[in-house]
Parts: structure tokens; C-alpha cells; sequence
């Protein structure tokens, strides 16, 4: 009798043991930092769609990032504060400076994803040059959007000026413009603006280089930039000048996005940046939103132009924002086979 006693008791101490593993269990949690791949984000959710049809037993979190003022720094607190992030997705001028090889013995770095993925010679040859390093592939580019110029053609039409077609789009028909709209001293319109505290100018001022026929990565391996260069010295006296002239604010050192995009919406700009594919006037429901708002009184038109070129300079390559897709390794390879899956779906 006690030894059938003791074999119940064995028998239900291994029930709960079991019992207590199982209840255990935690699901995998992964933490997505994301610009445009944001779970619950309007527009974005079928993005990830497939993945969580894949693993549905997976649990995703949306980490918030300060877009207004640096996402990178955002991300460097959490990194210092050892919180957990797995993938990352941002424009390349922030996200690249987390392709960061294993090798380099840092708190974090970035997966091979060669290793993990076998459709990488799908991508369109070269695209991928400036994400490998030392034959890692630490990152995949993701297109996002044109980036380019607007020009408000009611600001201008109100300041005498009739701009060219894009083909004769210049340096000096910018400056003319410009010129002109400063002159007809409009109420609360600037001529153009520039903006300097985070690093959401670089595509802003990127086209103005491309305009001048400077190679920003002559060097061809993608490990500095090339301005100091004829071509590159000629921007930036072209920006000191405008500045001195009351062409772009004094203060364009101090200002972000979130100073020039409300400018913009507002028809307070004759002459931006632009990173969206089409003009605002082509967009009905964003014209009309800003009406009910009351940011504008009445619609403005407006053209995308690409940047001017400068005399010598046959063309403007067109320039394209890209996001770069980081996903970060761990010790624990099942994690890190799922976050390389998590990037093959943000990329497909």
C-alpha cells in the first residue's frame, strides 16, 4: 500500500510539474520600431498581414518613435535602457547606423540576413552594394517615395513669376523665383526654407548637390560622403547667400520638420522640399481637409518639379528617399529565424 501511494504521489507531483511548464510557456514577443511599417498604423497593417498569418502564435509590439525630432534618439535610449528591439525600419540617413556587424562586439547588431534568406539575388543588381559589409548582409533597402521640389504657383503667380517647364528648370530660374517672391513682400510666404536640427533635412538638401553634378559617394564604397568638392563648396555658398539675403530664414540651423512641413500645408512656401509622389493640389481629400481645418482659406496650385541644374550639368538624377530595414540579432537563433522572416515579409 505504501508503495502504490507513493507511486500516486510521484505520478501527480510529474502532472504538476508538467502543468506548471506548460502554464509557463510565454509566446515569442517581438518589438517592431518602425517609420512606415508601424503596426496598428493606418495603411500599414497589411504589411505585416502575411507574417502573422505565418506565425500567428507570435506576439508583435509597436514601438513609438519621436519622428518630429530623431527617431535615432528614440532608439538609443531604448538601447541604452537594454530594452528589447528586434527589427527596425527608417530612412537610411537614421537606420544606417545600426548596420552593425556581430563582429564588432557591440550590445547590438544586425543579422546576416543572407543567411537566413535564399531569394536574395532576386533584388535588382547593386541595389544591395552599401548594406553588405565584410559579406554580411546587414540590410535591405525598402523604396518609399520621390523626393523633389513644389512650387506654389499661386505664391509666385502673385509674385510676377511664371516658372519654365521642367526641362529648363535652373539654378538661376530658382534664384529668379526666389528673388522675386522676397521682393513682393507677400503677407507670412517665405521664399523657401532649410532646415538643419535633425536629420530629415538630407532630403531636402540632397537635390540641391545632385543639381550642382557633385557625387556624394564618388568613392563608390558608401563609407563617407564626397562635398568637398567644387561642385559641393558651390551648394553650400549658394545657401550661405540665400540666407544672407533673406532668402531662407536666419534661424535654419535651429528649425525641423515640424517647423517647415505646417509652412508648407499652409501655402506659406513658394519654393520646398517635397518628399511625396504627388502634388497636394492632386490630392482632393488632403486640399479639402486643410480647408476644413482651416489652415488655408482657399486651394492653391502647385507643380513637383525635380531640382534645378546648374550650367554644365546635363541632367538631375531623380532622388528617392529609402528606408533600410535592420533586423537585429540575439543568442537565441529561433528568435533570430523569425525576426530575418519578419524583415523578408516587410521587404516582399
Amino acid at each position: 500500500m505504501l508503495k502504490l501511494k507513493l507511486v500516486i504521489s510521484l505520478l501527480l507531483l510529474s502532472g504538476l510539474l508538467f502543468a506548471a511548464g506548460q502554464q509557463g510557456e510565454q509566446p515569442m514577443e517581438l518589438y517592431i520600431a518602425s517609420m512606415n511599417v508601424g503596426l496598428g498604423n493606418e495603411g500599414s497593417d497589411y504589411i505585416m498581414a502575411p507574417f502573422i498569418e505565418e506565425y500567428p502564435e507570435v506576439k508583435l509590439h509597436n514601438v513609438t518613435l519621436n519622428v518630429l525630432d530623431a527617431t535615432t534618439m528614440s532608439m538609443d535610449m531604448r538601447i541604452a535602457a537594454g530594452e528589447p528591439i528586434h527589427f527596425y525600419n527608417d530612412y537610411f540617413s537614421r537606420a544606417g547606423k545600426y548596420i552593425i556587424p556581430k563582429s564588432a562586439g557591440g550590445s547590438i547588431w544586425a543579422l546576416d540576413l543572407s543567411k537566413y534568406w535564399d531569394d536574395v539575388d532576386d533584388f535588382i543588381p547593386g541595389v544591395l552594394d552599401p548594406y553588405w559589409v565584410d559579406g554580411e548582409l546587414l540590410g535591405t533597402p525598402l523604396p518609399n517615395m520621390i523626393v523633389a521640389q513644389y512650387l506654389n504657383l499661386t505664391i509666385l503667380a502673385k509674385a510676377g513669376y511664371v516658372p519654365p517647364p521642367m526641362e529648363d528648370w535652373t539654378t538661376e530660374e530658382l534664384d529668379i523665383a526666389l528673388r522675386k517672391t522676397k521682393s513682393a513682400n507677400l503677407p507670412d510666404v517665405l521664399p523657401t526654407m532649410m532646415f538643419a536640427l535633425n536629420q530629415s533635412g538630407d532630403w531636402h538638401y540632397m537635390g540641391y548637390f545632385a543639381g550642382q553634378g557633385a557625387e556624394i559617394f564618388a568613392d563608390g564604397d558608401y563609407t563617407k560622403s564626397a562635398v568637398n568638392t567644387p561642385a559641393g563648396l558651390k551648394v553650400f555658398e549658394t545657401w550661405k547667400m540665400w540666407q544672407d539675403d533673406g532668402l531662407i530664414p536666419p534661424e535654419a540651423a535651429m528649425l525641423a520638420d515640424r517647423d517647415f512641413i505646417p509652412l508648407r500645408d499652409a501655402g506659406k512656401l513658394a519654393i520646398s522640399g517635397a518628399r511625396l509622389g504627388v502634388p497636394i493640389q492632386q490630392n482632393p481629400k488632403r486640399m479639402e481637409s486643410l480647408l476644413e481645418q482651416g489652415i488655408i482659406d482657399e486651394p492653391y496650385a502647385m507643380a513637383m518639379y525635380n531640382f534645378p541644374r546648374a550650367p554644365g550639368v546635363d541632367a538631375v538624377p531623380l532622388l528617392t528617399q529609402w528606408n533600410v530595414n535592420i533586423a537585429f540579432g540575439s543568442e537565441d537563433e529561433a528568435v533570430n529565424e523569425v525576426v530575418a522572416r519578419v524583415a523578408w515579409h516587410v521587404n516582399s
